[in-house]
């Protein structure tokens, strides 16, 4: 196979990256996404998208931006509880202002499913774009054309004229195997039946070659290792769960039927349907006794109206897992990440700590739906010129800056792709060494600004993420729709500053459209439970183990 744009790994980053650049290449530039799984499934757990990731996501598409609001919930609190007992914490109650955010920023945080944010952004893209099961095996830079004499073209030669200049090697599974378990880094998952990838018999691999090699594989990223500087991330000591539920079992809930056990802090609690929930040790957040750093659940169950959305995360240190009977790595992987059964049972173990009521919700998990992996960063001061970028290679997302899941993966990502696609408009469409060190230079200050502020306030952070802006890389006629009529009404050039604008204004109407819509349906859903009958809570409650 050849094509002139090489994007290995379809997650936010690379999915955004292909649509991106979409829009500012030549039409005749050949752009493929190349997957590792087999398909889009439903394991892992969801992504906070905050108000920068949504105005990058607007400027790629603002249907992207509306379909995603449309998908996912609204946290409009948190609230701490301890994880010995399920007491609530008093006073640590933290709200979140939708309103005041449209009102200031135009956009809000929006709490959806990994794969509903792949889904939005993929569907900006035409079929046949995404290759799926092609999980990287090598890569190699290829002599020039014509031996060692023969010269670069300059980076303005049209792309049909340029060189090919790598060639990729991707191991292809059989389908299903393989897992779609969200922000997990590009390790390697394993079943119990030993890794998921290698146990399946495949097709042959499959060898690409390609004029430009944008990496958005994961923090344990091949292109990097092999194009690049081969930086690996760091272990941080830290393991990682995460889990959901599908719409049919929060509707269970919401009814109080058998298939989902609520946690006492949230059965018969309308409200909470509303609201994040986090469950913490002694001395955490602000809890009298544990120094350091310690195990966590974060759960969110939220359903106003539509189908909602449920998922949850755990993290726990290395040594204190192993304290309860859980190693890490685990049996059969060199650092690598479980996904199914072996997750979920690694997962209650580490947490038997739990009180019943939660242990019961989390046991409820459909194992497939679940995932575990260890947390791995790259550090910050680690980060130079020449660090993403090499010759005609990129990397972005966590390939470049893994940090913590502290909401700002995903986020970055989207980021990433809309300024490289940026710059290489600047620069005419084309995409090449000039652009992508250019794109570097831009890039590497602000994420070190948004990941470097990671202790409570987040005073830097919280004002670099609502600051930030990003040029739409549409033109109206372009979305088509409502979006052109809208440009179109207002008697000058569609495409001209006067639309973008126009259609910019009618896209934040849209957005505060929806997120009112979904708050006043939750307020309906919390009246109507509040006047059924107590016994559903009682229900609930009862079907806890002791």
């Amino acid at each position: 196979m050849e094509c002139d744009v090489a994007i290995v790994g379809g997650g936010p980053g690379g999915l955004s990256a292909a649509a991106a650049l979409r829009q500012v290449l030549p039409p005749d530039v050949r752009i493929k996404v190349f997957e590792a799984n087999t398909r889009f499934t439903e394991a892992g757990a969801g992504v906070g998208m905050r108000v920068n990731g949504m105005r990058a996501l607007e400027a790629i598409s603002p249907y992207a931006a509306h379909g995603l609001y449309e998908r996912g919930c609204y946290s409009r609190c948190i609230r701490t509880y301890k994880d010995s007992d399920g007491e609530e914490v008093s006073g640590s109650a933290v709200p979140t202002d939708h309103a005041g955010n449209l009102e200031r920023l135009g956009h809000s945080s929006v709490l959806a499913y990994w794969n509903d944010l792949r889904r939005v952004v993929a569907d900006c893209l035409p079929p046949g774009v995404v290759e799926f099961g092609c999980r990287l095996s090598g890569c190699e830079a290829l002599p020039l054309e014509g031996g060692a004499g023969q010269q670069e073209l300059p980076e303005s030669a049209p792309m049909a004229e340029q060189p090919y200049r790598y060639q990729l090697t991707f191991e292809r599974p059989s389908s299903g195997a393989g897992h779609s378990g969200g922000p997990s880094g590009g390790e390697e998952h394993v079943e119990a039946g030993g890794l998921a990838a290698a146990a399946a018999p495949g097709r042959p691999p499959l060898a690409v070659r390609c004029k430009v090699v944008v990496g958005a594989d994961g923090y344990f990223s091949r292109v990097r290792r092999e194009l690049l500087d081969g930086q690996a991330p760091a272990f941080t000591g830290m393991l990682m769960w995460r889990g959901s539920f599908p719409p049919e079992q929060l509707a269970a809930a919401e009814a109080g039927g058998e298939g989902l056990p609520l946690p006492g802090a949230l059965a018969g609690r309308p409200a909470a349907r509303a609201e994040s929930h986090r469950w913490v040790p002694e001395g955490a957040y602000g809890l009298p006794g544990a120094p350091g750093v310690n195990p966590r659940l974060v759960l969110m169950l939220l359903q106003e109206g539509g189908e909602g959305v449920g998922v949850w995360y755990m993290q726990m240190l290395a040594p204190e897992a192993a304290a309860a009977g859980v190693e890490w790595p685990p049996a059969g992987s060199s650092g690598g990440g479980l996904y199914g059964e072996a997750a979920l049972r690694r997962g209650l173990t580490a947490f038997a700590h739990l009180p019943p009521d939660l242990r019961a919700l989390l046991g409820a998990t459909r194992p497939e739906r679940v995932t575990e992996h260890g947390l791995y960063t790259h550090a910050l001061d680690k980060q130079g010129p020449g660090s993403w970028t090499r010759g005609h290679v990129a990397i972005l997302g966590d390939a470049a800056h893994a940090a913590p899941p502290d909401g700002q993966g995903a986020n970055l990502s989207i980021e990433d792709a809309v300024v490289l696609a940026t710059v290489a408009r600047k620069h005419g469409g084309v995409l090449g060494p000039q652009v992508f060190s250019e794109w570097e230079a831009l890039r590497q200050p602000r994420v070190r600004t948004i990941l470097g502020d990671a202790a409570p306030p987040f005073a830097v952070r919280t004002a670099a993420i609502n600051a930030a802006t990003f040029e739409p890389l549409w033109r109206p006629s372009q979305l088509g729709g409502e979006a052109a009529a809208v440009a179109a009404a207002a008697g000058a050039d569609v495409d001209g500053e006067a639309g973008v604008q126009r259609v910019l204004s009618w896209s934040r109407g849209v957005i505060r459209a929806i997120v009112e819509r979904r708050l006043a349906e939750l307020a309906v859903m919390e009246g109507a439970a509040a006047a059924a009958p107590a016994e559903v809570a009682a229900a609930a409650k009862a079907r806890v183990p002791a």
